[in-house]
C-alpha cells in the first residue's frame, strides 16, 4: 500500500497510425506511467493488440468498418499492469471500461471520451445513459476511477459537494460540468483534480490553436471512499503528441498485482527458435537426437495420455537442446532515429510556444510547428515505406535459400 502507482490520461487526437502509437509509447515509459487512458483514437470495431516496445493496447471504436475515423477510447498498458488485468469490455466508442488486480482489492478503470458541451442533448443524455449503466454494472466493492475527455469545466465552487469535489478547480461550471458533478454524487465519486494546491498553468488541460482559450476539461473521479489513495493530479506540458490537450497525471497509493487464476499462475513457456531448421547442419542434428530420444524410450504403453507424454517430452527437449529459445525482446523500432530527433524538436517548439506571452513571437512558433509536423508525417512514411521493402527483401531471400523438404 506503501507503494504509488502513476494512471494518467490523455486526448491524443488519434492513433489511426503507427508513428502515433510509437509517440505515445515513448510518453507512457518517459513518464514510468503503468495505464494510460487514451481519447480519441480513432480506431474502428475493438480489440487487443501488442506494441513494438511490449506494451498492450486495448481500444474500443466505431462498429461500422467504412472509413471514418473518430471518438475511440483506449488504455495503454505496462507490462505489470496487462499481467494484472483480470477482464475488459469494451461499451462503445466512447466508453470502456476494464478490471485489475491490486494488493488491496480491485481497481475498475472507465475511460471516457464525452461529447462537448455545445452537442446536441439527446447525444449527451445518450452517453451519461451508457455511463451509468456501466458504472451500476461494476462490483460494489471494487475501487473506481472514471478519467478520461469529459468536456465538462466543474470550477471551483463546491458548497454542499464537499465530499465530491474541492476547491481548487479551474474557471466557472458549465452544463458538461454540472452533469458530471451530478454523475460523481450519483456513485460517490470525487473528482480528484479539484483537490490538489497548484498553479493554473499546472490545471488546465487544454488550450485553443491560439493559445489564449485554456479550460479543466479532462478529468479523473476516484470512489470517495478512497479518496485518501489519491496523492496527486497535474497536467505534464512537457509532453507532446501534436494535441490540443496535455497529458494528465494521477499518482495513486496503491499497488497492481497479478491476477491469480484458479488453478494457480498460469505460465506461458517461451518459443523455441525453429528459423534455425532452415539451415541443412541444424535439420540433421535436430533429426538425430530426435532419433536417439526415441531410442531411448522404446516402450511402448497402451495409455493414450502416457503415449502422447512421451512424445512432447522428446521433441521439448530435442527442441531446447538444438534449438534453443527465441530472444525475448521486443521486434526492432521500425521509426529511424531522424523521426524520433524531429518529434524531439517539436517538442521542444512546444515548451517555447507555452512559455512565450508574445503573440509575433508565438505566430512563428506556430508556424513552425505546422512545418515540423509536416517534415514528421513525411519521415514516418518514408520509414514506414523502407521498413516494409526490408521485410519483403528478407523474406524473399530466405525463402530463395530454403532448401527442398524443409520439416
Amino acid at each position: 500500500m506503501k507503494t504509488r502507482t502513476r494512471i494518467a490520461f490523455w486526448n491524443v487526437r488519434t492513433l489511426s497510425c503507427d508513428s502515433r502509437l510509437a509517440q505515445a509509447e515513448a510518453v507512457m515509459i518517459n513518464y514510468n506511467l503503468q495505464v494510460l487512458g487514451l481519447s480519441e483514437v480513432r480506431r474502428n470495431g475493438f480489440g487487443e493488440m501488442r506494441t513494438s516496445k511490449g506494451l498492450t493496447l486495448l481500444y474500443s471504436g466505431k462498429e461500422s468498418e467504412e472509413d471514418v475515423h473518430e471518438y475511440g477510447v483506449g488504455l495503454l498498458l505496462s507490462n505489470a499492469a496487462r499481467k494484472s488485468l483480470v477482464d475488459w469490455k469494451p461499451i462503445s466508442d466512447r466508453i470502456m471500461y476494464a478490471r485489475f488486480s491490486s494488493k488491496a482489492r480491485k481497481i475498475s478503470i472507465v475511460q471516457c471520451y464525452a461529447p462537448t458541451n455545445a452537442s446536441p442533448e439527446d447525444t449527451k443524455d445518450d452517453f451519461y445513459n451508457a455511463l451509468n449503466a456501466t458504472l451500476r454494472s461494476i462490483k460494489k466493492q471494487d475501487i473506481v476511477f472514471v478519467m478520461g475527455d469529459l468536456n465538462a469545466k466543474v470550477g471551483n465552487v463546491n458548497t454542499n459537494r464537499e465530499r465530491h469535489m474541492g476547491t481548487h478547480g479551474l474557471g466557472m461550471s458549465n452544463d458538461n460540468g454540472e452533469r458530471f458533478i451530478e454523475f460523481c454524487q450519483n456513485h460517490d465519486l470525487t473528482i480528484g483534480g479539484t483537490l490538489f494546491i497548484h498553479g493554473d498553468h499546472h490545471k488546465y488541460t487544454w488550450n485553443s490553436p491560439d493559445g489564449v482559450t485554456k479550460n479543466q476539461i479532462d478529468h479523473l473521479a476516484i470512489s470517495s471512499t478512497w479518496r485518501s489513495s489519491l496523492l496527486d493530479v497535474r497536467n505534464r506540458r512537457g509532453a507532446d503528441i501534436d494535441s490540443d490537450h496535455h497529458l494528465v497525471v494521477a499518482e495513486v497509493r496503491l499497488k497492481i498485482s497479478v491476477a491469480r487464476k484458479a488453478g494457480g499462475p498460469c505460465k506461458i513457456g517461451r518459443r523455441f527458435d525453429v528459423s534455425k531448421l532452415h539451415d541443412s547442419d541444424t535439420r540433421k542434428a535436430f533429426r538425430l537426437e530426435l532419433r536417439n530420444r526415441f531410442s531411448a524410450l522404446e516402450a511402448t504403453t497402451d495409455s493414450l495420455d502416457e503415449e502422447w507424454n512421451r512424445i512432447k517430452v522428446a521433441y521439448t527437449e530435442t527442441s531446447s537442446v538444438v534449438l534453443g529459445h527465441k530472444s525475448t525482446k521486443s521486434r526492432e523500432d521500425w521509426m529511424s532515429q531522424r523521426t524520433w530527433s524531429l518529434i524531439e524538436d517539436r517538442r521542444n517548439l512546444h515548451l517555447r510556444l507555452l512559455e512565450t506571452q508574445d503573440s509575433t513571437v508565438r505566430a512563428v512558433l506556430n508556424m513552425q510547428y505546422r512545418l515540423k509536423r509536416r517534415e514528421i508525417y513525411r519521415s514516418t512514411r518514408k520509414d514506414r515505406r523502407q521498413w516494409a521493402d526490408g521485410i519483403a527483401e528478407c523474406s524473399t531471400s530466405c525463402e530463395l535459400r530454403k532448401p527442398k523438404g524443409v520439416i
